[in-house]
């Protein structure tokens, strides 16, 4: 099915015709490639192996670290605090040095502060730790998602429109005339 867009200049240096766009992409890239899958992969891998330290952290502050609930809440808020703050720093670094390399520095950082849990003996140990474990979460998470919306592109370019409809629902008519521009 074929589709109109408002003229342009550049269509009147065509003779004002309005240039045809067509509503599906003539090549299109499956969507379930060996580089979508490896991506997938890794992110269930990671996020299962994160996913497991939600229940033990809580426990590990009270009983080995001898925290109060206040203890609990600093020790688990500041990684997602930390994950939020640093999230727009990491898509910039994602843009300029890639997502492979978001992805695999973000899982190191959390590895490393996983083992630096095992010898951690007192809170203010714990927090620095959870602090590079947020900023390693904040990076593998923005890498993978901009390589999952990489692949998505190079099947359907009115993804980007769609996805920035479901962010911002205030602009859809912007957003919308904006893709078909």
């Amino acid at each position: 099915m074929q589709e109109t867009r408002p003229c342009r200049n550049s269509d009147r240096a065509r003779g004002g015709q309005r240039a045809r766009v067509s509503a599906v992409p003539s090549s299109r890239e499956p969507l379930f490639t060996s580089s979508f899958a490896l991506v997938t992969a890794a992110s269930l891998a990671y996020f299962i192996s994160l996913g497991t330290l939600l229940p033990i952290i809580p426990r590990f502050i009270e009983g080995p670290l001898h925290g109060n609930s206040a203890s609990v809440g600093f020790g688990v808020g500041s990684f997602g605090l930390f994950a939020f703050l640093i999230r727009p720093m990491a898509g910039r670094l994602a843009d300029t040095r890639g997502r492979k390399l978001m992805m695999v520095g973000g899982s190191a950082m959390v590895a490393v502060a996983s083992l630096g849990y095992l010898a951690v003996g007192h809170l203010v140990a714990l927090i620095p730790l959870r602090l590079l474990a947020g900023t390693g979460e904040a990076m593998f998470f923005t890498g993978a998602a901009s390589a999952v919306n990489d692949l998505a592109l190079a099947v359907a370019p009115r993804s980007a429109a769609v996805a920035l409809r479901e962010i911002h629902p205030v602009k859809n008519d912007e957003v919308v005339a904006w893709n078909d521009a």
